[in-house]
């Protein structure tokens, strides 16, 4: 009797042992996942052609917030030239930063340099914010392709989780420059390397931060860009307002 109950057991335990060795190799350990590997599969099905840097980007863009529900933006990039404009309504005027092929900024009212110190203060009129505007579009309108190693100073950590409703790959960054915060977790969808989402966190402020879900795409130049961005606060969850490319104006290399 004591000798069945021996082989039973250990019968039992064996079987035990090959199901957890096989669930064990059916998952790949997290460890194991390469951050920079995941992002370049998606910069691959983003950018399959490998044309960001050399594109010329002139979209339209429709970008509400909270307190500004009617506020449109043209820009124009040209990445290879390393050249900028924005366009964008300021009430019944047109507010332009632009940065030539050759590094210099300008910022115009209505297509106008102006010298009114008062319009300057209201309409922002300082030529060096074009510096932070170009700073902001590309890298948030070539995402993920901007992610680049002139961008990123460290892969802090890769895992799997889930964002809205999507299994994804969250690689946890550190940016050289701050747009916003140093520090951006980024998810990539693990079917298909889609890039679907982006919180910016504040370690040291942990009430603070952005929740960026990227919906839709829209196609400049074969690059697959995601089209439909909605901003909410990281803590709260409160909507705060969304960047939308209404189309495409014109776009060459």
């Amino acid at each position: 009797m004591n000798t069945r109950r021996c082989t039973t057991t250990t019968f039992c335990s064996c079987i035990c042992i090959i199901i957890s060795v096989l669930y064990s190799c059916s998952k790949k350990p997290v460890q194991e996942i390469n951050g920079s590997t995941v992002l370049q599969k998606s910069i691959n099905y983003h950018d399959p052609q490998h044309q960001w840097n050399t594109s010329m980007l002139y979209m339209h863009i429709q970008e509400p917030r909270i307190g500004n529900p009617y506020r449109y933006s043209i820009i124009k990039m040209n990445n290879q030239k390393e050249s900028f404009e924005l366009q964008r309504n300021r009430g019944k005027h047109i507010v332009t930063y632009s940065i030539n092929k050759d590094g210099e900024r300008s910022a115009l009212l209505d297509g106008q340099k102006v010298k009114d110190t008062a319009l300057i203060t209201k309409y922002k009129l300082v030529p060096d914010r074009s510096i932070d505007y170009q700073k902001f579009y590309q890298l948030m309108w070539g995402l993920p392709m901007s992610l680049n190693e002139a961008v990123i100073y460290e892969f802090k950590k890769v895992s799997t989780a889930d964002f809205n409703e999507q299994e994804c790959y969250k690689i946890e960054l550190e940016l050289k420059e701050a747009l916003f915060s140093k520090f951006w977790y980024v998810y990539i969808k693990r079917s298909n390397f889609q890039l679907v989402g982006v919180e910016i966190i504040f370690p040291d402020k942990p009430k603070e931060g952005e929740r960026i879900y990227f919906e839709k795409q829209i196609v400049i130049n074969r690059i697959r860009i995601p089209r439909i961005r909605h901003w909410y606060d990281y803590y709260t969850d409160e909507y705060s307002g969304s960047d939308i490319a209404i189309k495409k104006m014109k776009s060459h290399n």
